[in-house]
């Protein structure tokens, strides 16, 4: 899948001040363009990285991205209301609309979760295992890396060697922008309210969620699952893309028999890199490893992420993954360890998705 890469120059925090500043000027696209390239030139010598680094600010602060229109009205309300918070919103603003730097921050959140320090070595590594080998990539990693260390997410004592910064964010309106922002990004529906302070993305700042708070704010719906309190949006935001991605998942008979009547409607597998591209929208052909000839094609109309089978077991109407009434009293999530261990749960988490089957002579239609 083709991606937007876009970020080609170190975006100084300066002149992210700078394009805030001149929101409250309410000036016209033209208008807001030559008061940059002006206070630009001040810094940039050359015409084309004067331009890309315009470009990056108009498309962040002032230009509207397909599918987060609302999020990025409200990010700059924000960022002119709370000019202190900016580190926070500007973060979130600029993943919004460079997927690449949504995609590092999320990257590097995980990896802080295992040691102090990442080179930028490790995180070019990373990425071209996600995104392909290219040229243009290498190049724009350290553009990004040196744009976080700009707004302040990370720092760098040697160079090429990264550090998270611990940033403490207390404003519950800024905390709902990132909590939403974070939820838009990752593409899950529902989340346990114990994890919402661990968004890899989120990983220089430390904030905390009340249930008060969440239940005050109409944006957020808050339900239980057996014991467990899980929380979505209200409006789910979707990002822009059109049709939704096609993957391949491989079944044993049994489970591809339950799907195929309709006895399983929820799919669980490792919450590992390959799961995490998976959105609400994107299909999935299931393939029976008894007879490969054999496929269904379903398409996920919700995801759920736990950090364990056994806090999924509790929150998720057992019959839905499969089991069947009689089974359900001695159904375990143990049961799964048979595919992945407690260490591998342990590392990625597990996710679930529900799945509405596509019925043959529609699927050519998607």
């Amino acid at each position: 899948m083709a991606k937007m890469v876009g970020m080609n120059v170190v975006v100084k925090q300066g002149w992210t001040k700078k394009a805030v500043a001149l929101l409250e000027e309410n000036l016209t696209e033209e208008q807001y363009k030559a008061a940059l390239n002006e206070h630009l030139s001040f810094e940039i010598d050359s015409a084309i990285n004067l331009r890309k680094a315009r470009e990056i600010l108009m498309r962040v602060w002032y230009r509207d991205t397909e599918g987060v229109e609302k999020l990025q009205a409200e990010g700059r309300a924000l960022a002119m209301k709370y000019p202190d918070q900016l580190t926070a919103i500007n973060w979130c603003m600029t993943a919004l609309v460079f997927p690449a730097f949504a995609d590092i921050a999320k990257l590097m959140g995980k990896m802080f979760g295992f040691q102090d320090v990442i080179t930028t070595t490790q995180i070019k590594q990373k990425m071209f295992d996600e995104w392909g080998e290219t040229g243009t990539l290498q190049t724009v990693v350290a553009k990004i890396v040196g744009t976080m260390r700009e707004i302040g997410g990370i720092t760098s004592e040697k160079t090429g060697r990264q550090e998270a910064a611990s940033i403490q964010v207390n404003n519950e309106e800024v905390v709902s922008f990132m909590l939403r922002v974070a939820v838009t990004l990752d593409g899950s529906n529902y989340y346990a309210f114990s994890s919402l302070t661990e968004f890899p993305f989120l990983f220089p700042f430390k904030y905390r969620v009340t249930k008060e708070q969440l239940m005050q704010d109409e944006r957020f719906t808050l339900s239980t699952f057996d014991a467990t309190l899980c929380v979505a949006l209200k409006q789910r935001v979707c990002l822009a893309g059109g049709r939704g991605m096609e993957y391949t998942m491989r079944l044993t008979a049994a489970p591809f028999e339950k799907l195929r009547n309709g006895l399983k409607v929820i799919e669980l597998r490792l919450y590992d890199e390959k799961r995490k591209r998976i959105k609400t929208g994107d299909t999935i052909l299931f393939i029976s490893l008894k007879d490969p000839s054999d496929t269904l094609l379903t398409r996920v109309t919700d995801i759920y992420t736990f950090a364990s089978f056994e806090d999924l077991y509790r929150a998720l109407p057992l019959q839905d993954l499969g089991y069947s009434a009689e089974e359900v009293a001695a159904a375990s999530p143990k049961d799964m360890e048979e595919f992945y261990s407690p260490e591998e749960q342990a590392q990625y988490g597990v996710v679930g998705f529900r799945l509405d089957l596509i019925p043959q002579e529609n699927a050519a239609q998607g």
